[in-house]
């Protein structure tokens, strides 16, 4: 029996978890300003946090596969914050499953053999009983414990004592195990705290065909045009076409992926682009095979915009 006991109810604590990670999403959200709000207020965040490492190849990642990198960067935010509370919100869900799980199975043991004293049962109508007790609360098929069955309970004190001592070794190695529980035991779990933020933080992740930006429509697969409020500079993305050339007001001829976005004449770019092209200048030059002279020359203004201003911005 507790050969089977054992894995059911770790089965039903790990399934149990679901609520668990809504409460660790829900504190995330409370406590981290990065996802308290919507999907623009992450991506400043990110931004942010691009600007702090001032690593290009991290930049890249962004602009080529922004939602790849949001997820990444979710899901170092799901583990960072779990780690600095020294992976005590995931014990605590752990103990928390344990202790309602363990709860049912007592509940069932005691209501079990209460009926089969009533009833001067035998084994096996207990463990008909037992699993009936447990009902969905854990998976516990009755079918696999056929050789289990005994006809007979000449003690019911001491059949009482034997199962209550069993629980009780059992659940005190599973709270040894869960004692150093930590964000990585819960990568197995179906819905996990990043999983559920990815979800909520999701969107169209269609980019602009110029300047690379995503569109800011929180629905995946909308029906409008794509659209973004500002652009970032060329320099962010390079668009070379030796064989056809298409003035900028008939960008929708070009192709489908052009044809579906917005895109109003707005020479507008935003500090940290203006910053992010001057502090990275010759990586953008060894990455594209082009130099910043002539028409590509940087403005001399763009060059005075410190990563303070340009972090500052963004929040304006």
């Amino acid at each position: 029996v507790w050969m089977n006991i054992d894995p059911a109810l770790t089965s039903g604590v790990k399934d149990d978890q679901l609520e668990k990670n809504l409460e660790i999403v829900d504190k995330m959200k409370s406590d981290c300003p990065a996802f308290n709000g919507n999907r623009s207020n992450l991506e400043n965040y990110i931004l942010i946090h691009l600007a702090e490492k001032e690593q290009f190849v991290e930049f890249k990642e962004y602009i080529q596969k922004p939602k790849q990198y949001f997820e990444k960067y979710i899901t170092e935010g799901v583990e960072e914050y779990c780690s600095a509370k020294e992976n005590i919100k995931i014990r605590e869900i752990f103990e928390s499953c344990l202790e309602f799980y363990t709860g049912k199975v007592s509940t069932a043991i005691t209501n079990s053999i209460t009926a089969v004293q009533s009833n001067k049962g035998d084994g096996s109508s207990w463990l008909d009983e037992f699993c009936k007790q447990l009902g969905d609360n854990i998976h516990f098929p009755r079918h696999s414990l056929i050789r289990a069955d005994y006809k007979d309970i000449h003690d019911i004190p001491c059949f009482r004592y034997e199962l209550a001592t069993k629980l009780e070794t059992m659940v005190a190695e599973l709270k040894k195990e869960y004692s150093t529980a930590s964000i990585r035991d819960i990568e197995d779990v179906r819905n996990k705290p990043q999983d559920m933020l990815r979800e909520q933080m999701s969107g169209c992740w269609v980019q602009c065909p110029f300047c690379k930006a995503i569109c800011t429509n929180t629905i995946p697969g909308h029906d409008e045009n794509h659209r973004i409020p500002i652009h970032r500079p060329e320099a962010v993305t390079v668009m070379l076409s030796e064989d056809n050339e298409i003035p900028y007001k008939d960008y929708r001829t070009a192709g489908p992926k052009y044809a579906s976005w917005n895109i109003t004449p707005d020479l507008t770019v935003q500090p940290y682009w203006k910053w992010f092209v001057c502090r990275f200048k010759s990586d953008l030059e060894r990455l594209y095979k082009l130099q910043f002279t002539g028409r590509g020359t940087i403005p001399e203004g763009w060059t005075k915009i410190t990563k303070d201003e340009a972090i500052a911005d963004l929040w304006k």
